[in-house]
């Protein structure tokens, strides 16, 4: 009933009224609408498979727009944005299941995909790690070590009354200061050396 109705409202108030049709929905807000429109019910949405030219439009759009799945929407027709990202996150985290004799089951399963987002998810990776460990990252600790950075201001406490830091206000205002002073030899060489490790 929802669904039919919903149809029809679109139909006379067009795809840009989701508050008007919302009003005339009982407990549906216009959001609600717009999604299980664009989502389920307009009727150029696919519902097939995903192939491997699917695949490759979304590898070629992913690296024009990145995560911006509403721009690779607009980009492949028939596929909405909540099917893209489904897709996109099946792959990420599907273990490919193989026949007993090693060969791979009928069902097309999308290893230029699956490989994609393994080289995204690990350069990134990679690029966040180096950033890290220039900053004076210490991953045995979880900390930064040496740079002011990540200041910890002593135990929290908790008693009768709620919950406080234990600390030193003398500690943590000069702390602050020093923080906020300016050097700009300091700054050069940070610069120089993020530059020299060829980020962007």
């Amino acid at each position: 009933m929802f669904f039919r109705l919903l149809v029809q409202l679109v139909e006379q108030y067009g795809e840009s009224s989701w508050a008007r049709i919302a009003e005339k929905l009982p407990l549906r807000i216009g959001k609600q609408c717009r999604d299980r429109w664009h989502n389920c019910l307009r009727p150029n949405i696919m519902k097939n498979s995903w192939y491997e030219e699917d695949d490759k439009s979304l590898i070629s759009l992913h690296k024009k727009f990145g995560n911006k799945w509403a721009d690779i929407a607009r980009n492949m027709p028939g596929r909405s944005e909540n099917n893209i990202k489904n897709h996109w996150n099946a792959t990420k985290r599907k273990q490919f299941k193989f026949s007993s004799r090693g060969h791979e089951k009928t069902k097309y399963h999308s290893y230029l995909l699956k490989d994609y987002i393994t080289s995204v998810s690990s350069s990134s990776s990679a690029n966040q790690t180096r950033i890290q460990e220039s900053l004076g990252f210490d991953r045995q600790n979880h900390s930064f070590s040496g740079s002011g950075l990540g200041y910890m201001p002593g135990e929290l406490v908790v008693n009768e009354t709620g919950f406080d830091f234990d600390f030193d206000e003398d500690e943590v205002s000069s702390h602050l200061v020093d923080q906020l002073q300016f050097n700009p030899q300091n700054d050069l060489d940070f610069i120089g050396s993020i530059l020299s490790n060829g980020f962007r």
